[in-house]
């Protein structure tokens, strides 16, 4: 199957995908597809143009994907079992859905593993690359996506909060006060 058919067929399963290159850099401005799919004609005129172009998924919300990337010589005995790929250079894509919250993405939240989360994207098989091929370990047409592990979530959750302090100034200011409660 071509890659064109490829990033045709993530999008009918509702992912947002982006042509790459060989150095794994978008070749479009993709930030617009970050919160919407691209069109067919989109597709097609984005392998057309670039004929070589890889395959990757924007993940967070707008495709309800989190990806935990661990490269090789990482751990992976601790992953719940999920849809996975083998990446270029031997590591693990670990794919999860996306909680409904916002998912930062993050390097480093184990040694050798990074987090996939809004705004993040990561190459999807069959892309090839200095190393080598993207393959699927477990196909999303075997498995479904497990959800994001917990120990896990509690790292990349952002819920955006205000700092402690504020909190509290925010809760218990009257108006007219906040100057006066913000130096106590």
């Amino acid at each position: 199957m071509s890659f064109l058919a490829e990033a045709l067929q993530y999008a009918e399963r509702g992912f947002s995908i982006i042509p790459v290159g060989r150095d794994k850099r978008p070749l479009i401005k993709w930030s617009t597809f970050q919160t919407r799919i691209a069109s067919r004609e989109e597709i097609n005129q984005w392998f057309v143009s670039f004929p070589e172009a890889n395959i990757a998924i924007v993940t967070g919300a707008v495709s309800g994907i989190v990806v935990i990337d661990i490269e090789a010589g990482g751990d992976t005995t601790w992953l719940t079992p999920t849809v996975m790929s083998r990446t270029q250079g031997g590591g693990v894509h670990a794919y999860y859905t996306h909680p409904n919250r916002k998912i930062i993405t993050v390097a480093r939240i184990r040694p050798l593993t990074d987090i996939r989360g809004d705004g993040g994207y990561a190459l999807l098989p069959p892309s090839k690359g200095e190393k080598g091929s993207y393959s699927w370990i477990i196909s999303p047409e075997d498995a479904d996506f497990a959800e994001l592990p917990a120990e896990v979530l509690d790292q990349v959750l952002d819920d955006e909060k205000p700092p402690a302090d504020w909190e509290k100034l925010a809760q218990g200011s009257t108006l007219g006060s906040r100057n006066q409660d913000a130096t106590a």
